[in-house]
């Protein structure tokens, strides 16, 4: 695991929230699906960021994209609310 993920990843553990969005934004822009899965988490709860549902779903759909089962239940769950409400 690269030494950057697994320090985003612990800072994110820890509830340091704004280093892990510093430390795992790039990594999620470059394909890594636990760094997206985890800046998908934090614009869900609005930890470290603002809360956001737009950019929750988009980091949720990435990670789906990139083959993250949860993350695909999940979206399929979003999109099926989406269309009773």
């Amino acid at each position: 695991m690269d030494a950057t993920l697994t320090q985003g990843v612990r800072a994110f553990q820890r509830g340091h929230y704004e280093e892990a969005l510093r430390l795992l934004a790039p990594l999620a822009e470059q394909g890594e699906v636990r760094a997206q899965v985890i800046l998908a988490r934090l614009y869900y709860a609005g930890n470290g960021v603002e809360q956001s549902d737009e950019r929750h779903l988009y980091w949720l759909e990435r990670a789906a994209d990139n083959g993250d089962k949860a993350a695909r239940s999940r979206v399929k769950k979003l999109r099926r609310k989406e269309l009773h409400s």
